[in-house]
């Protein structure tokens, strides 16, 4: 009976801190009161009760969480990629002033949102603008990061990002307990074969130191590539991409690989998804994948009617659905908001027009420098369809691809398909049967037979009723 005890002991010491949002520290006090004879474990699981279950985040965006935190926790987002702003925080040599990042950071910390940041926007008096590359411009913007003066400024910068929102151990209020907040996952950049024109050479120091800085601030920050281009986005992107995987000068300085796919097509995401995931096969490199950048890409503002608006809010589901259904852990949509159509509203973005306004926008927000209230958030369908998607997925604990376009979720123990046809001639899986409720994208159900469903490319959710 002795032995017996101790087991549960263990179990409940470690296991309970896994599954329910409760500190081990807080078991073990029941634990000796369970021994004094004061508790029991019916006890401990009534006292658990109130916290919610641990489930891991999937859902997230790019930009925004100050201004929009309320409107993100309504959609059911999860985590989103915030910029770490080198040139506000740190404007003048060794002069910090982190009101805005401590903002951020914040704000997603009171939503229950995860926040990933990454470095962003090298100040201008640590560039060596001795080098051509720190006077070149890439899409109207100095390159990013470019050749610094002195490593040491970079890695001091880091190590004070990771320390500062370690969550535990570094205070910024006027009490022991007000901690600047916590931001678990930190990326080397972004997307620096374009914004910083960088080979795999180049952008070598920039990981590695910045990797070695960042653990040094907080051991147990999650460290993320710099965002590699997808191949179909930018043909030639695969040699990059292959020295970033293959090679262990770069490999073992990186805990997560992410990268960004666009394009127009939504099943140019199970494309990529396929081919890094042969590269890291290849080379027996094992590492969590995130998809920190996508959306339904069009090179032109469409304007004839709101047709565009339709094909957007399906790719939210389309993208999520295939990424998490083929391995990806976290996929972030970018971005939060974006500018109008003139369509829209009279101060949007010129129809027809060459834009990337489009690569975004869940909602829309008024342009700058008009004098309208630019935190005033309008959703477009995107919106309630991502909002829909969480509301049936988030929390799930498995997902089987059955298919390029058909895919079983396992929430709460409850199967949660998720169906749609790219030719026409598609058949769901014959272990649906019965009634169903069927879910369109934008979240409006009916009550059918299983045998009634006809597949199109719009993504539906389909549920059995157990009766």
């Amino acid at each position: 009976m002795k032995n017996k005890k101790t087991i549960l002991i263990f179990l409940i010491i470690f296991a309970v801190p896994l599954i329910f949002a409760v500190s081990q520290t807080e078991v073990i006090n029941f634990i000796l009161g369970w021994i004094d004879g004061e508790e029991s474990v019916q006890d401990l699981f009534v006292s658990v009760e109130n916290y919610e279950v641990y489930e891991e985040s999937h859902f997230g965006v790019n930009l925004g969480i100050t201004a929009f935190a309320d409107e993100m926790e309504e959609a059911g987002i999860e985590i989103t990629r915030e910029w770490i702003e080198w040139n506000k925080i740190e404007p003048i040599n060794n002069q910090y002033d982190w009101t805005e990042m401590d903002e951020k950071v914040q704000a997603a910390n009171n939503k229950g949102i995860e926040i990933l940041g990454y470095f962003a926007f090298m100040p201008r008096w640590a560039r060596n603008d001795n080098d051509l590359k720190c006077t070149t411009q890439q899409w109207k913007f100095p390159l990013d990061p470019c050749p610094i003066l002195d490593w040491d400024d970079y890695t001091e910068f880091a190590s004070n990002v990771a320390e500062r929102y370690d969550g535990t151990n570094y205070i910024c209020g006027l009490n022991e307990n007000e901690f600047c907040g916590e931001m678990k996952y930190i990326g080397m950049w972004n997307e620096v074969q374009g914004f910083a024109q960088m080979n795999a050479q180049e952008y070598e120091p920039w990981l590695i130191k910045g990797y070695q800085a960042v653990k040094q601030g907080n051991p147990n920050a999650q460290v993320l590539l710099g965002a590699t281009h997808a191949p179909l986005d930018f043909p030639g992107a695969e040699g990059f991409i292959e020295t970033m995987i293959s090679d262990s000068d770069y490999n073992q300085y990186y805990d997560i690989f992410n990268f960004h796919i666009y394009q127009f097509d939504d099943s140019s995401v199970g494309d990529t998804i396929n081919y890094i995931k042969d590269l890291m096969n290849d080379y027996a490199v094992d590492k969590p994948m995130w998809i920190t950048e996508t959306a339904v890409s069009m090179i032109t503002v469409k304007c004839i009617g709101f047709a565009w608006q339709d094909t957007q809010a399906k790719g939210v589901i389309k993208r999520y659905v295939q990424a998490l259904g083929n391995g990806v852990d976290k996929i972030f949509w970018f971005a939060f908001v974006g500018l109008p159509t003139e369509k829209e509203d009279s101060t949007g973005v010129v129809c027809g027009e060459p834009t990337n306004f489009i690569k975004g926008g869940l909602g829309w927000v008024y342009p700058k420098g008009l004098n309208l209230p630019i935190h005033e958030f309008h959703p477009r369908p995107a919106y309630w369809a991502y909002k829909n998607m969480t509301s049936k997925l988030a929390g799930f604990s498995s997902v089987k691809k059955i298919n390029d376009t058909m895919y079983k979720f396992t929430v709460r123990g409850e199967d949660v398909y998720v169906l749609w046809c790219n030719d026409g001639s598609c058949v769901i899986p014959s272990e649906i049967s019965g009634q169903v409720t069927v879910t369109d994208y934008l979240g409006n159900e009916t009550i059918m037979d299983a045998n009634q469903i006809t597949l199109t490319e719009s993504p539906v959710f389909v549920e059995e009723i157990i009766t």
